[in-house]
This record gives structure tokens, sequence and C-alpha cells, in this order.
């Protein structure tokens, strides 16, 4: 999703062209709203799901781009982590056997990129939250992240907005607490993510109830 070519900004003057842009594309967003130029009487579904790609051993492996590469379809892109790769699934009309469109449509892309990772020395696709072979050294070495534009960009701008380090603190029973100089630690959750398209007088009620049904932050 989004545009792989970006690049920093790293000045006074590009902040400002930025905020131009943004501000201006609020405004679009308004005048759509404004004059009703959005889609009508009709709802679609889709979906995007993250893959852990691992080696025979189910150890984190890092082909993603190789296997991209190879696959050459625009279904499949890039995550943070070299170990991850994004689906993305075609919207279906939300009607009648839509849901079961949707479950085939992934099993075929499944079945493809297994396919081609197979082929790099038995590399596997799993779908997992966070996968359990994942060791300190899969997201603490920057050389893991995929080298994009994007992704360094993102890194470097959080790194500026929160400091060089980031706090990890997981508490529980068994409580975590780590230090890393990058947000590499983000690639170690995937998750299977579903599309709602709706009419823009729908905007409103439905991100409140939307909010209202999510799972309480635990602050």
């Amino acid at each position: 999703m989004g545009t792989l070519n970006v690049k920093p900004i790293v000045t006074q003057e590009q902040r400002k062209e930025f905020l131009y842009h943004l501000l201006n594309d609020v405004k679009a967003l308004e005048k759509m709203i404004e004059d009703d130029l959005f889609e009508k009487n009709i709802q679609r579904i889709g979906a995007e799901q993250e893959l852990c790609l691992v080696t025979k051993n189910f150890r984190p492996s890092y082909n993603s781009i190789k296997i991209l590469n190879k696959i050459k379809d625009p279904h499949f892109t890039t995550e943070l982590g070299l170990f991850n790769i994004e689906v993305n699934l075609d919207p279906f009309v939300l009607k009648k056997t839509c849901f079961s469109k949707l479950e085939n449509h992934l099993k075929q892309l499944l079945a493809k990129i297994h396919k081609i990772a197979d082929s790099f020395d038995g590399n596997k696709i799993i779908l997992t939250g966070i996968l359990p072979t994942l060791r300190k050294k899969d997201f603490f070495l920057v050389k893991n992240m995929t080298p994009l534009k994007r992704y360094k960009a993102l890194n470097e701008a959080f790194k500026t907005l929160r400091g060089e380090t980031f706090n990890i603190v997981i508490e529980g029973v068994d409580e975590l607490y780590l230090k890393t100089n990058s947000i590499l630690f983000e690639a170690c959750n995937t998750s299977f993510q579903m599309h709602l398209q709706i009419a823009s007088h729908d905007f409103i009620s439905s991100y409140n109830w939307a909010k209202a049904i999510s799972g309480p932050s635990n602050h």
C-alpha cells in the first residue's frame, strides 16, 4: 500500500511543502464529502494477509525481495522486515458468496507464493501472529529491515520523534524489557486485516461504533 517513491524531510522548506500538500489533501476530502462525490449504493470487502517467511527449519528467512522479484505479481508486496511479505486481495462486492470468493482468492495466492518460496532452498510461508522462532537478533539488526527508502525514511522519522532508543516493555507473568535503535521490532507481529467500503454519510457513525467495539486499551 502507498508509494515506494519517498524521501525524508531534512529541511524546514521540505516540511512546509509537506504540510502544504497534506492540508490540500484534507481540503480535497472535505470537498468530496460536501459534493457527495464518493461512490454510493454499493459496499465492498477487501483484505490483506501478512506472512512470515521461514527456512525449512522454521527460522526466519530473509529472502522476501528475491521471492517477490520471482513471483512478479502485484498482489504481493514488501513489509518492514525481510522475513515478512504482504498479500493484498482483490475487492469483492458485499453480497451472496463474497466471503467464499475472498477465501478462495486468498488460498490461490498462498498456494502461488508457497510454490515460489519452496524454490529458495525449501523456504515456507507461515500464517501466525508472532513467529515463535524469532530471536532477539532477528529484529535488532537493521540489515534485516527491507532495504527500501520508505522503510528507512519511516525509521529515521520515528527515531527523530521518539529519540534514538526505543524501549519495549511487555508486562505479564513473564515480563520483557528491551531497548533497540530501530522500529524493526514492529515486524515481529503479522495479521489478517479486513477492509469494508462504506458510504460517506456513514463515516462518522461507523468510526464511532468501530472504536466502541474495539478491545479496551491497557494504560
